[in-house]
């Protein structure tokens, strides 16, 4: 993502600098876009640099099977049928 964002910058700076006929409505766009961007990147850099981020299929696979037998596991100590049937109450209104 930060190497797709510095691309765009080097992009949006490189249409500024080189620009001959744009008007100032469109090169104000282009300014403006170009502060857009360069303030995300600086908040991925600052905030979220320490965060790797890791999304590789195995990865989420590995977890994914990792959480579903924990909850498999926690779910086999739980009776198929309610052994406490008779404490279940049934709330009915009676409307004359």
């Amino acid at each position: 993502m930060k190497k797709k964002l510095k691309e765009e910058l080097r992009k949006l700076s490189t249409d500024i600098i080189t620009a001959r006929d744009m008007d100032m409505s469109e090169m104000y766009n282009v300014a403006k876009n170009l502060y857009e961007k360069l303030a995300v990147l600086k908040y991925i850099e600052e905030q979220l640099n320490d965060i790797e981020i890791d999304v590789s299929k195995n990865v989420i696979a590995a977890k994914f099977e990792k959480m579903a037998n924990a909850v498999l596991n926690e779910n086999a100590s739980v009776p198929e049928s309610n052994p406490h049937q008779e404490d279940i109450m049934i709330s009915m209104v009676w409307i004359p």
